[in-house]
């Protein structure tokens, strides 16, 4: 741990190229920040309050507002699941801002430079394939390497109904902060291995970088079972909060099996960018209809 309780990444690369540009970024900033904020505003903050918050500094004060703005962009990369992502995601709104193009291409340049397998190495990539192969059943209470779920299926010489009972022993499973070096196929993994089980779950998806397609594997996951497979399993937690899969995303998530729909207790969606569609297209009856829900977070959402 870092000072002040910050988890450090698991590579500070990426993290420190910014840092090393962060006086001459400060410098172009305070030329022409409006398109700046404004990109910072759609691209990086999700939360309503976080934006209203940069604004009012702005109208204040612009040299200060600029300072806020160079936090908000730390703050961002400090907090990526995947550091090299956060660090892709805020060069490309540098590239659309003309102050910024060419300290953007200089810090292109130094990535490059690095040795990407070192940027982008985890010596915990195999940790899902041991983790099901050294033990009896193979699965433990809290996973948050998505493609041990695809190892589990795939990569084991275990049958589907053995793979059920293994999930079995588990009273619950919990899928959260999850790393990078995820795939789609994860994904839909992941549904099929909730559609085999009757344990109950609890899955939080805070990576930032996922999309409607994502939410479709997971569901798809979910769907696809032959019926002599399935199980009865408790999905008690479920959020996509910070990812903009969308209205589109809504609806696809809200089309899982009603089996698995209506154990749902907490239904975290902040921030993922649905708007009026989620309402005509009648996704929010829907959500209206799970007997079991307690909690709905749907702050952060375009209805204006």
């Amino acid at each position: 741990m870092a000072q002040g309780g910050r988890t450090d990444y698991p590579d500070d690369f990426c993290w420190k190229i910014f840092d090393d540009f962060s006086n001459q970024i400060f410098i172009k900033v305070q030329a022409s920040p409006g398109l700046l904020r404004k990109l910072v505003e759609a691209k990086l903050l999700h939360n309503p309050m976080e934006k209203e918050k940069l604004l009012r500094i702005f109208e204040k004060c612009p040299v200060i507002g600029c300072k806020a703005l160079m936090t908000c962009m730390r703050a961002f990369l400090r907090k990526g699941r995947d550091p090299k992502v956060a660090f892709e995601n805020s060069l490309s709104i540098f590239d659309r801002c003309e102050e910024l193009k060419e300290i953007s291409a200089r810090m292109k340049a130094k990535a490059r430079a690095h040795n990407a397998e070192k940027i982008s190495q985890r010596p915990e990539d195999d940790r899902s394939a041991k983790e099901v192969q050294g033990t009896d059943d193979g699965i433990p209470d809290k996973i948050k390497y998505l493609n041990f779920f695809r190892e589990l299926l795939n990569k084991t010489n275990k049958s589907e109904a053995q793979i059920a009972v293994a999930l079995n022993k588990r009273d619950k499973i919990e899928v959260v902060r999850i790393e990078r070096g995820h795939q789609e196929d994860d994904f839909h993994a992941l549904g099929r291995c909730i559609a085999l089980s009757s344990c109950t779950w609890r899955c939080r998806f805070t990576l930032r970088s996922l999309n409607v397609q994502h939410v479709r594997m997971f569901v798809s996951g979910l769907s696809d079972l032959p019926k002599s497979l399935k199980g009865n399993p408790c999905l008690e937690y479920i959020g996509f909060s910070l990812n903009e899969i969308g209205s589109e995303g809504f609806g696809a998530l809200m089309n899982m099996p009603e089996s698995v729909r209506r154990t749902i207790s907490e239904l975290f969606l902040k921030g993922i960018m649905a708007d009026k569609n989620a309402l005509v297209k009648g996704v929010l009856r829907k959500v209206a209809g799970l007997e079991k829900l307690e909690r709905f977070d749907f702050q952060g959402n375009r209805f204006k």
